[in-house]
């Protein structure tokens, strides 16, 4: 966290814009390893939106008590609701960018052990399994 040039990056791997509607307020969102940092545009300002920067794991919570699998996230903006969709490998997350809430909203654990190639299965959004996600997008309606 810091100013300008007093902030750092580990590893950034995707970054996003988003236009905060209420205060007219835009900042950057980069998936840095294991969490999303916020770069706040007029003020240089960059802090964890979300995640441990230095921790991964699985778990749903408010900023940087929520954990984040993989450093590979792939980034999606809903403007209208004030959230960003998140990829975390085997998860759909979504972060609610006023209160910085992480919600796994899809996806399940994959039973196999790590060293054996995830496979993808069919279910309900919770249950069904995929692999390796890193990009997601969304349109206008969210």
């Amino acid at each position: 966290d810091g100013r300008g040039t007093n902030a750092s990056l580990i590893t950034a791997t995707s970054m996003t814009y988003v236009h905060h509607r209420r205060d007219d307020h835009p900042f950057l969102v980069f998936a840095d390893r294991f969490c999303l940092r916020k770069l706040d545009l007029f003020s240089s300002d960059s802090s964890v939106l979300a995640g441990l920067c230095t921790v991964n794991g699985s778990q749903d919570g408010v900023g940087t008590m929520a954990r984040f699998h993989s450093n590979y996230l792939g980034l999606a903006v809903d403007t209208l609701r004030e959230k960003i969709y998140v990829t975390d490998w085997q998860f759909v997350r979504v972060v609610a960018i006023a209160s910085r809430q992480v919600t796994t909203i899809a996806g399940g654990i994959n039973p196999l052990p790590s060293y054996i190639p995830c496979f993808l299965t069919e279910g309900t959004f919770m249950n069904a399994l995929w692999c390796n996600m890193t990009s997601i997008t969304a349109t206008e309606e969210g």
